[in-house]
């Protein structure tokens, strides 16, 4: 990379976002601090969560004084767990109340995610938290320049996620090479391996089930690839099988970051790999057993998580419906954020057309996204003769439900080319298991 280029990014976010640089040296200054005093960090920032969100949301007002709960009276780790979860439901039905009283509405950020659950959400991320210095800082761990061009692997089949020329041109000089992975076809596969071998972009970004397709694709016809420096990797588990198929073809570290569409950063592998640092001066990540409790060190539980930086929309306690736990051990690298393990979360996979198209799993959880107050849950089950069943549960509170599942009938006859049989089955419950549901699957073979 030219030095020329790094200087033009560094001038850029002096002029016009300092305090990105700011945050940035913050964080970097705490990633080394004993457990103690990021404990203690964590803390205080837990507090001021909580009297904000008294404060300001009538959601949060109305829970705590049901549960005679006064946020002077939260002094402890133990104190904060008689804050009750947050659950998708409450967001879903408590949405305007949620939203902090007092905030100016340009610092809002929608953002919608059916997530692996099937179970369609909606948040307002807060626009004044830097994001981009958490990925600095995990670039440090990777031996990667904030300036480092990108191979992206995303959704980009709608206005908020296209690559346009205003978007090109605010990450200059960062260049971006973007497969759109609702509809990852063997043209549009292999254009993107010119342009990813063109660019040799340090960096592939992209859902695991998508990266480990692409590279499934490349070994199988035998291309190659520009090596980069990492894969980073999010979105859902994945095996030993895939992250030494993803390793072998692009002759690179996978990375696995843990985040989501409602709290985007909340832990990361390092470049030793040995589980992933929680990134505890920003986030209160708990795991609970059964009983509603705290699990045990090394114990697996349901991930509830408190976002310390949004105070748009207060997330306290909430359920996200992975599973995770906490390991009881220092990283060699230096950097004391605790380690936790790769999440257990649900397992999804991709749909398939007879043409060779591939529908991602990444595009099928967002079919609702426009409008998610329209369906309170949903499925996709592709049998073997490649027939497609979409079942979802109505909100019939909603005056426009049956209008936005046709439209997602119609989407999803578009991108596969009205190839197969697309069956829509409405119904009053859709069965899942506590932290558990396969909510996309497919009987066709893979091959």
């Amino acid at each position: 990379m030219s030095w020329l280029k790094t200087k033009l990014f560094y001038l850029k976010f002096r002029t016009f976002k300092k305090g990105v640089f700011l945050s940035y040296a913050q964080l970097k200054q705490r990633e080394r601090l004993s457990p103690d005093e990021l404990d203690k960090i964590n803390w205080s920032k837990t507090k001021a969560l909580i009297h904000h969100a008294y404060s300001f949301t009538p959601f949060y007002k109305k829970r705590f004084d049901q549960n005679s709960i006064d946020p002077h009276d939260i002094k402890t780790s133990q104190d904060f767990t008689r804050i009750p979860f947050l659950t998708r439901d409450d967001l879903r039905n408590h949405f305007h109340e949620l939203i902090a009283k007092g905030v100016d509405q340009k610092h809002f950020s929608p953002t919608a995610t059916g997530g692996s659950t099937g179970v369609p959400v909606k948040v307002l991320l807060d626009k004044r938290v830097p994001a981009s210095s958490i990925k600095w800082r995990v670039y440090d761990w990777w031996n990667v320049s904030p300036a480092a061009n990108m191979a992206k692997l995303w959704r980009a089949s709608d206005a908020a996620t296209k690559d346009t020329f205003s978007k090109r041109l605010k990450r200059w000089p960062v260049k971006i090479a973007l497969l759109d992975v609702s509809e990852m076809s063997k043209h549009a596969l292999r254009g993107f391996v010119d342009e990813f071998n063109e660019l040799k972009p340090e960096v592939v970004h992209g859902y695991v089930g998508s990266v480990d397709y692409l590279a499934s694709f490349v070994e199988e016809n035998k291309l190659r690839l520009s090596p980069p420096k990492a894969i980073w990797v999010t979105g859902s588990p994945f095996s030993s099988v895939q992250r030494s198929r993803i390793e072998r073809v692009f002759d690179a570290p996978l990375y696995d970051q843990y985040g989501s569409s409602e709290v985007n950063w909340m832990a990361c592998q390092c470049g030793q790999r040995r589980g992933l640092h929680i990134v505890h001066d920003l986030r209160r990540i708990e795991f609970i057993n059964g009983e509603d409790a705290p699990c045990g060190v090394g114990d697996e539980g349901d991930i509830s998580v408190t976002d310390l930086e949004n105070y748009c929309f207060p997330l306290i306690r909430y359920l996200n419906g992975d599973r995770g736990r906490l390991l009881d051990e220092r990283c060699a690298c230096g950097v004391t954020l605790p380690l936790m393990d790769c999440v257990k979360g649900r397992n999804i996979e991709h749909v398939r057309v007879p043409d060779g198209t591939v529908l991602s799993a990444a595009y099928l959880t967002t079919i609702f996204d426009d409008c998610p107050e329209a369906v309170k849950s949903f499925r996709i089950k592709q049998d073997e003769d490649y027939t497609l069943h979409l079942r979802f549960v109505p909100n019939k509170a909603y005056p426009l439900w049956a209008k936005t599942v046709n439209e997602a009938e119609s989407q999803l006859k578009k991108r596969t080319h009205n190839r197969i049989r697309i069956l829509v089955e409405e119904t009053d419950h859709i069965g899942h298991v506590r932290g558990k549901l396969q909510f996309i699957s497919s009987d066709v073979p893979a091959n």
